[in-house]
């Protein structure tokens, strides 16, 4: 992980991640990570740049969206990835939320994916499980991050990413 001080330190970091952060490599910080139950992922030109706790789970909806996008901008080429461990579904992932600026490259939010790979592999999950609501997201892109359609019967686009067979 690339640590730039310029990049973290002039981004403001995400609402409930005060006092949390930021990691700036997984492999020292294993306790801390496995101590949270829910994160923030920042990657920037191509690089991952820091991991962050929350206090509490990020919990988006279609209004917030809308304000993010119009008032609380981030810079270009660079993504949050939010994430949480459900308490009510031990042993999965759940990947929340991704913000990204408006000119953000595939392979910035490819190395915020990473991370979240790494943490969920650190945790030992089955899976990471998503729901899509942005229709820019394709089957085929989902595809190429290794997420695959699932809860057909669910109303919205469900997708998940297995690491190991459920018990």
């Amino acid at each position: 992980m690339k640590s730039d001080p310029q990049s973290t330190n002039q981004l403001w970091a995400p609402w409930g991640c005060w006092g949390k952060g930021p990691i700036t490599s997984i492999d020292e910080s294993k306790d801390k990570l496995l101590a949270w139950r829910s994160g923030a992922i920042l990657s920037s030109q191509g690089e991952l740049r820091g991991i962050w706790g929350r206090w509490w789970p990020y919990q988006a909806n279609l209004l917030e969206v809308h304000l993010l996008q119009k008032w609380r901008r981030i810079p270009d080429d660079h993504c949050w990835v939010h994430y949480t461990f459900p308490k009510g579904s031990p042993g999965f992932l759940s990947l929340r939320f991704i913000h990204a600026g408006h000119k953000t490259r595939l392979a910035t939010i490819n190395s915020g994916l990473q991370g979240l790979d790494e943490i969920a592999k650190l945790w030992g999950v089955y899976a990471i499980v998503c729901t899509a609501s942005n229709q820019r997201l394709s089957t085929s892109l989902m595809k190429r991050w290794g997420f695959e359609r699932h809860a057909h019967s669910l109303p919205g686009l469900h997708y998940i990413k297995r690491f190991r067979a459920s018990l």
